[in-house]
C-alpha cells in the first residue's frame, strides 16, 4: 500500500492550521481525522472538502443540527462506520 504524506496538528501553519482550527473548534472535534489529513498538502483544498462536507452533510432538514448529528451517528453507527 503508497503512503501519503500528511501534516499533522502541531505541524500545520498558515492556512493548514486555520482549518485545523476550524475542524476542532466549530466542529467540536477531538482531532482531525485521517481522512481529512489526506488533504493536509493542499490548504485550500482540505478547506473547500471541509465546506462542501458542510453544505451535503448538515442543514438541509427542519431539525436541529444536534438532532442531525445524533441521526447520523446513528446510521453510521448500524453501517459499521467508525468515522
Amino acid at each position: 500500500m503508497g503512503y501519503l504524506p500528511v501534516v499533522e496538528d502541531d505541524q500545520a501553519t498558515g492556512k493548514l492550521k486555520e482549518v485545523y482550527d476550524y475542524i476542532r473548534i466549530v466542529r467540536k472535534q477531538k482531532r482531525v481525522s485521517p481522512v481529512l489529513k489526506a488533504f493536509s498538502m493542499k490548504a485550500e483544498l482540505l478547506e473547500q472538502v471541509v465546506k462542501l462536507s458542510d453544505l451535503a452533510t448538515f442543514g438541509g432538514t427542519s431539525l436541529s443540527r444536534r438532532w442531525e448529528e445524533i441521526l447520523s451517528t446513528a446510521v453510521s453507527t448500524w453501517n459499521g462506520c467508525h468515522y
